[in-house]
């Protein structure tokens, strides 16, 4: 089935949409395919990839429609990377055999990040565009491995607004720590008394803060009351939330004011859930534990 659909998918997308390129080469699950252009045609040669590109993402769904054998079963979403600049040409015997670069590795990355539906480009491409296709387009930081990976050497690149969501893992520096979310669930009647007494709530982590300064804490309200009062999440001011350790465990201790009268409003009753959510850095040698805490 897989080579099936390969075949089918990798021949539509040849001969209807990039029947033109230079060079195409199958990289298992995906295709590379450069554009060898002169300086002098590199705006017609980006708008045709890019307008190229916007019809295999709004056609592709249909590619195998008419193959009973994969109609049920093939992928319906397709996502591009596309890049600029000067790549190297393997060459033996007068055959082009492949090419490499950063160009290469960059449309590469970006493809991961276009994944499973839309496109991401290169910014370098951006001002060679048409008006019409550059506000179908975004602008965003993204950072990827062994190109851009630390704080400042961000990439910038613009995405297909339409359907494209880079994940958060690409947009911040590689070099940043890990964050974790602990979550504890209480009850309005426990949320009430704890508010009485002792006035603030504590959270038993059970893994180590790398900086305390990080942590955030929030209350996530429930989607049928959310959905009534437009309020998914009530976040406490950082300057309500201290950290400690305690007999070996990072707490962190935080006041939530006025939020019970918050959760009355919202039509909360006693017996109905809310979970408290506490995001924060992970220090390197920490062990990845059940992803929940204890409130005590």
């Amino acid at each position: 089935m897989v080579l099936l659909f390969l075949k089918k998918a990798y021949t539509k997308l040849i001969d209807d949409y990039f029947h033109d390129a230079s060079f195409i080469k199958p990289t298992g699950d995906g295709l590379l395919i450069i554009y060898v252009q002169k300086e002098n045609h590199l705006k017609e040669t980006a708008n045709k990839a890019v307008a190229s590109s916007l019809g295999v993402v709004r056609d592709f769904d249909t590619f195998v429609s008419s193959e009973p054998l994969l109609a049920d079963k093939a992928p319906r979403k397709v996502g591009i990377g596309i890049a600029i600049g000067s790549a190297c040409r393997l060459v033996s015997e007068g055959r082009v055999l492949d090419y490499s670069g950063r160009p290469v590795n960059l449309a590469s990355r970006l493809t991961s990040m276009a994944r499973p539906s839309g496109i991401v480009f290169d910014a370098k491409m951006h001002s060679l565009l048409t008006d019409d296709l550059k506000k179908q387009f975004s602008k965003e930081t993204v950072y990827a491995y062994g190109i851009g990976e630390k704080s400042g050497e961000g990439i910038s690149v613009y995405s297909f607004r339409n359907c494209t969501v880079i994940p958060g893992m690409y947009r911040q520096p590689l070099d940043m720590p890990d964050y974790f979310t602990s979550k504890a669930k209480q009850s309005v009647k426990q949320i009430k008394s704890i508010a009485k007494n002792p006035g603030f709530f504590t959270f038993v982590l059970g893994k180590r803060v790398l900086d305390p300064r990080e942590i955030k804490v929030s209350v996530v309200i429930p989607p049928k009351k959310a959905k009534k009062s437009g309020v998914t999440h009530i976040t406490a001011s950082r300057t309500v939330i201290s950290h400690f350790v305690r007999s070996g465990q990072d707490c962190v201790e935080c006041s939530f004011k006025g939020l019970v009268g918050h959760l009355v409003e919202f039509g909360m009753k006693n017996e109905d859930m809310v979970t408290f959510e506490i995001r924060y850095p992970l220090k390197p040698s920490t062990v990845v534990q059940p992803n929940h805490s204890q409130v005590v």
